[in-house]
């Protein structure tokens, strides 16, 4: 995705326990952006973007994409101290009507707002939460199935023990 907007590097925020979006290990940059990646990751680790505190807060709040054209002006992105310079644009993964994470992409130089990549986001953000939603379906047959297995094994154990206790008397 972030090759294809032609942004300099992305990564994927995930919510924590208490409602705010932090940064996942996912992160995606080219080799020439290295040293603006790593101002992004130390204005960005460690950090919680409550909604709608920041762009990535903004995004989970609003469930829509939103672009920053310039990071310096942007008023309640607490991280200018550390990426003085650049664009981002954001969009929520949503799953029925819950932001189950948020990517957000960033350029070290100014871009102007892109409505085709704003246009395409609710569909991109459409389908990556029919794969998060797949992903939970998965995971909750595969709990209810290990569940039912040790629920057979139990039964059977007592059964066993009973017919033992049976053939003893």
């Amino acid at each position: 995705i972030r090759r294809h907007c032609g942004f300099a590097v992305s990564h994927v925020l995930v919510p924590d326990g208490a409602g705010g979006f932090v940064t996942s290990d996912i992160w995606d940059a080219d080799g020439d952006h290295l040293d603006f990646l790593d101002r992004v990751i130390m204005a960005t680790v460690e950090r919680r973007f409550v909604p709608p505190e920041g762009l990535p807060g903004q995004v989970a709040a609003s469930h829509l994409a939103i672009w920053l054209p310039d990071l310096t002006v942007a008023g309640n992105s607490p991280r200018q101290a550390e990426i003085t310079s650049g664009s981002a644009w954001a969009l929520p993964v949503i799953a029925g009507v819950e932001v189950v994470a948020v990517l957000e992409f960033l350029d070290p130089s100014a871009r102007a707002v892109d409505e085709r990549l704003l246009t395409i986001a609710p569909s991109l953000a459409a389908q990556l939460g029919h794969a998060v939603e797949s992903e939970r379906r998965r995971e909750r047959v595969e709990t209810d199935r290990r569940r039912l297995e040790e629920l057979v094994a139990a039964q059977s154990d007592a059964l066993a023990a009973a017919q033992r206790e049976g053939a003893a008397a």
